[in-house]
């Protein structure tokens, strides 16, 4: 076997140690959670591309009815909530480190 394959063993055992006693769903769960794979780079790139245009696309539509339109309130709310949303894509996680 290779490394990968003993690794996902290693953790289907252990997943299976720690749900010991447990019902059949809960051990299926966990079970499942360990087959789950993460993004390839290629793939997280462009969601993150994709997910960072369409927001600046919101935040200039937000914007341009906030000059052109004059509907202050409702835009400047617009554009700050988007704004905090896209800066929120650059802070650090806190589950990551």
């Amino acid at each position: 076997m290779d490394t990968a394959t003993t690794r996902r063993h290693a953790k289907v055992v252990q997943a299976l140690e720690e749900t010991r006693g447990r019902s059949a769903a809960v051990q299926a769960e966990a079970i499942d959670r360990v087959y789950m794979t993460e993004p390839s780079q290629p793939a997280a790139d462009a969601m993150w591309i994709v997910l960072v245009a369409g927001l600046l696309v919101l935040i200039g539509g937000a914007l341009a009815g906030l000059i052109f339109a004059h509907k202050d309130e409702t835009m400047l709310t617009v554009v700050t909530t988007l704004s905090a949303g896209l800066l929120g894509l650059f802070a650090k996680s806190p589950v990551r480190g």
